[in-house]
C-alpha cells in the first residue's frame, strides 16, 4: 500500500512538472549551464565575502541568469565581468524561456491534477493563476520580515521586485541559508510572474478585440438600417455568383464593401478581417 502511494505520488509529480521527452533535454541544459555558472562564481569568489561556498555561487549564477540584478557581490576574478555579461545573455535565452513554459505547464497541470478541475478560456486561466503568485508573494515577504528583519514594505518591494527581475530590495544577510532561499525564489518566483502577467495581457487583448468585434457588428448592423429580410436577401444573393446560397471570402469582402460604401460607415480592411473571422461558415470554408 506505501509503495502505491509513493507511485501515485511519483505519478502527479510527473504529470503537474511533465519531465520527459524535449523538456527534460531542456531542464537537463539549465543544470548545465547552473552548474557551469555556480562552479565559476564560486572559484571567483566575491569582495563581500571571507569564504565563497557553493551556495553563494549558486544564488550569484541565478540571479545574473535571469536579470534580477541584485546587487552586493562582486565577482573578484578580473575577466569576471566578461564572463558574467556572456552569462547574462545566455540565461535570457536558456534560463528565462524554458522555465517560463516549465512553470506554465505546471501551473496548468496542477489546476487538473492537484486541483482536480481544468479551467475554460485566458479568462479563467488568468484568474487561477494569481493564487500560485499571491502565495509566492506572501512567502517572500514572510521572508524579509521575519529573516532579513526588514518593514513589511520593505518586505514587499522585496518580494515584488525579486520576481519581476527588477531587484529592486536586494539581502541584507549574505548567509548561506538567505542565499539559498533567494535563488531559490527567484527560480520559480521570476518565470511564474511572467506567466500570470503573460496570460492577463492575453485576457486584455481578448476582451479588446471582442469590444472591438461588438463594435464592427453594431457598424454592419447600421449599413443594414431600412432593409428588411427581403432587400438582404437581394443583396446577399447579387454577390452570391453561382447562386449557391454561399458565399465564399472575396465574395463577402465585397458585400462589406458595398454595404459600408453605400451607407457612408467607415471598415477598413482590417474591419474586414476581424468580421470574417466570425461568421458563420460551411465545412468547404464558404459563408
Amino acid at each position: 500500500q506505501k509503495a502505491k502511494e509513493v507511485a501515485a505520488k511519483d505519478k502527479s509529480f510527473t504529470e503537474v512538472f511533465a519531465l520527459a521527452g524535449e523538456r527534460a533535454q531542456a531542464l537537463s541544459g539549465i543544470a548545465v549551464y547552473l552548474l557551469v555558472g555556480t562552479s565559476y562564481f564560486t572559484w571567483s569568489g566575491f569582495a563581500e565575502l571571507e569564504h565563497t561556498t557553493p551556495i553563494a555561487g549558486f544564488y550569484y549564477a541565478m540571479q545574473a541568469g535571469l536579470t534580477v540584478g541584485f546587487s552586493g557581490l562582486t565577482p573578484l576574478r578580473p575577466e569576471a565581468a566578461a564572463f558574467t555579461a556572456i552569462y547574462v545573455l545566455l540565461g535570457a535565452v536558456l534560463l528565462a524561456g524554458v522555465l517560463s513554459t516549465a512553470i506554465a505547464d505546471a501551473v496548468a497541470k496542477a489546476e487538473g491534477v492537484v486541483g482536480g478541475w481544468r479551467p475554460e478560456g485566458q479568462d479563467v486561466l488568468a484568474a487561477s493563476t494569481l493564487p500560485f503568485l499571491s502565495g509566492w508573494w506572501l512567502l517572500g515577504v514572510l521572508f524579509g520580515h521575519f529573516y532579513e528583519g526588514w518593514n513589511w514594505v520593505d518586505s514587499m518591494i522585496f518580494a515584488v521586485s525579486a520576481t519581476s527581475s527588477i531587484g529592486f530590495q536586494g539581502l541584507s544577510a549574505w548567509d548561506d541559508p538567505a542565499l539559498l532561499f533567494c535563488a531559490m525564489y527567484i527560480s520559480i518566483g521570476v518565470p511564474l510572474y511572467a506567466v500570470a502577467f503573460g496570460r492577463l495581457a492575453l485576457v486584455i487583448a481578448e476582451a479588446l478585440l471582442k469590444a472591438r468585434a461588438e463594435t464592427l457588428k453594431d457598424k454592419l448592423a447600421t449599413t443594414l438600417q431600412g432593409c428588411d429580410e427581403e432587400c438582404f436577401m437581394d443583396i446577399f444573393s447579387s454577390f452570391d455568383a453561382d447562386q449557391n446560397g454561399s458565399l465564399d471570402q472575396d465574395e463577402l469582402e465585397e458585400m462589406v464593401r458595398f454595404l459600408s460604401a453605400n451607407s457612408a460607415v467607415d471598415i477598413d480592411e482590417r474591419d474586414v478581417d476581424l468580421l470574417l473571422q466570425d461568421v458563420q461558415r460551411g465545412e468547404d470554408g464558404t459563408v
